[in-house]
């Protein structure tokens, strides 16, 4: 995961750990560089995320003359390192908002290992519901399931066009491993948690935090109307 954007403890997604060392006045330039990357690196391809190293090492790697105004510098770096992006590149462009989904995500299994579903709901910022999962996985454990509900969750809420998101989860092991707080030990969870972060990329914004199980009562009622259809 070296050359991906690293989450921060509030869930949205930062590059500082991704700056090479430069001197201290160029240092207010990639403070600027810092916002737009914010911007843009999450609307790029997820090929443009893997060779983010190189291209950085190719934009950075040429001298910027000391004279140069310091937004300019960190406007010229973006425009190297994110061609294709959609990002902003001048101060007098228009920002929009993105539409954004919030999602409640919840799985579990009876057993655990055991019989398992997964539940999620992706609505918009009102509140309106635009889509549910309520789904049998077969046998698994909890986490897996967790997992498997936020994976759907996000994947529906890609295939309606949202472009940023707000994941609530009550799995708090699942939402410390993706915010990089927790390992993942568990080798069985490694696939689930990269397809996870593949598909979180893809959003302009990110937005994860863990809920009590009150406050997803939604998704948990969809896990158990899987397994009881089931029993």
């Amino acid at each position: 995961m070296r050359n991906v954007p690293k989450m921060n403890h509030l869930g949205t997604f930062h590059f500082a750990g991704l700056l090479p060392r430069v001197a201290v006045e160029e240092r207010c330039a990639f403070r600027r560089l810092d916002a737009l990357l914010m911007k843009s690196c999450l609307r790029t391809s997820s090929r443009s995320l893997a060779d983010y190293s190189q291209l950085r090492a190719n934009a950075l790697g040429r001298r910027v003359s000391a004279s140069r105004r310091r937004g300019s510098i960190a406007r010229q770096v973006v425009a190297e390192v994110f061609p294709y992006s959609r990002a902003m590149h001048s101060d007098a462009a228009t920002s929009t908002t993105p539409r954004t989904a919030i999602i409640h995500a919840d799985g579990g299994s009876r057993g655990n290992p055991g019989p398992a579903a997964i539940g999620a709901v992706v609505a918009e910022t009102d509140g309106r519901v635009v889509q549910e999962v309520s789904a049998y996985i077969g046998r698994a454990t909890n986490n897996v399931a967790e997992y498997r509900a936020l994976i759907e969750g996000l994947r529906a809420a890609l295939e309606l066009h949202f472009e940023a998101v707000r994941v609530r989860m009550d799995s708090e092991l699942i939402v410390r491993q993706l915010l990089g707080e927790y390992r993942v030990k568990n080798e069985g969870l490694r696939p689930l948690y990269e397809e996870a972060r593949r598909l979180l990329a893809r959003f302009a914004s990110v937005d994860l935090q863990h809920v009590p199980r009150s406050l997803n009562r939604e998704a948990d009622a969809l896990v158990n109307r899987a397994l009881d259809a089931r029993a």
